[in-house]
């Protein structure tokens, strides 16, 4: 900010700005002197008489050329340094109006506290995350569990090959002989077990039980597993609530402290703007003549 305008004494903006008005009102008038002049007498006279009439008169002495000039000059001068002075204490004015918060807390020092952060929603943990978390014994038997009842039961399974041997087998005891074609055409095929068909049952009932046994152990980890994401889902959630309690009560410290930076810095501009309303605009020396002359035209015209 330029102060070199401003002083304890001197003259406030409204009669500044009076002087400076009275001031181009004195231009004016010497300008339209000045610029009237004329440097030569114009006569006339009629044709038929030899006596010329004086029409118009020009100036006889030029003396009056150099002073006016020169308190116009002198006016002019005394305008900018006003105006200036004027504009500089709006400018002041506008930019006290105009500073942010965040702005004036940095250039008073004033003390600064970041805004608290709000944490993040925890994201709900998968399966995957829980077995990410098992040792090298507990997730080998997992996958184990997974691989040997997943062929098991593949091998049983209605649509799986031992499944479709054992029924075709059940077929063939029960239709041993099968027949195509007709008359000379006939052809007879003959059907007989290459296994004993208990042996078959015995195995199939065997399988299953081994099946049954790796699924059951299979579905228990599972369950495990289910109970440790929804025991992750609780203390993850438990966390983000803690988080969210301590992040509130900092929030309500911060809002606080927010309030009363607030209430600094609006007391802080209208005391400001106090103090730049009441600068005085000092004249300086080589102005001060032209500044009484202004004063006296002023007392004049009362």
């Amino acid at each position: 900010m330029n102060n070199v305008y401003f002083g304890a004494e001197g003259l406030n903006s409204t009669s500044a700005n009076y002087y400076a008005n009275v001031a181009q009102e004195m231009i004016q008038s010497i300008s339209e002197s000045l610029n009237s002049i004329k440097l030569y007498e114009t006569c006339v006279s009629s044709i038929d008489s030899q006596a010329s009439k004086l029409m118009s008169k020009g100036w006889t002495s030029l003396d009056s050329i150099k002073t006016g000039l020169e308190q116009i000059a002198k006016m002019n001068a005394f305008c900018a340094w006003v105006r200036e002075a004027i504009k500089e204490k709006d400018l002041q004015l506008n930019k006290v109006t105009t500073l942010s918060l965040e702005t004036w807390m940095i250039q008073t020092n004033y003390p600064v506290m970041e805004v608290p952060n709000r944490p993040e929603p925890p994201r709900d943990p998968i399966e995957e995350d829980i077995i990410n978390t098992w040792d090298i014994n507990k997730r080998n038997k997992y996958l184990k569990l997974e691989a040997f009842a997943s062929t098991y039961g593949k091998y049983i399974h209605p649509k799986g090959a031992f499944s479709k041997a054992r029924k075709d087998l059940h077929n063939v005891e029960n239709n041993p002989i099968t027949k195509e074609g007709s008359g000379r055409d006939l052809v007879l095929y003959y059907y007989n077990p290459t296994v004993n068909s208990f042996d078959v049952e015995k195995l199939f009932f065997e399988l299953q039980e081994v099946y049954r046994s790796y699924e059951k152990e299979l579905n228990a980890m599972k369950a495990d597993l289910k109970e440790e994401v929804n025991k992750e889902v609780l203390k993850r959630n438990r966390e983000y609530k803690e988080q969210l309690d301590a992040y509130n009560a900092e929030y309500d410290k911060w809002m606080s402290y927010r309030r009363n930076a607030q209430v600094a810095y609006n007391n802080w501009i209208t005391s400001e703007r106090e103090r730049i309303s009441k600068l005085k605009i000092v004249l300086p020396s080589n102005l001060l003549d032209t500044f009484k002359e202004i004063q006296k035209q002023c007392d004049s015209s009362k």
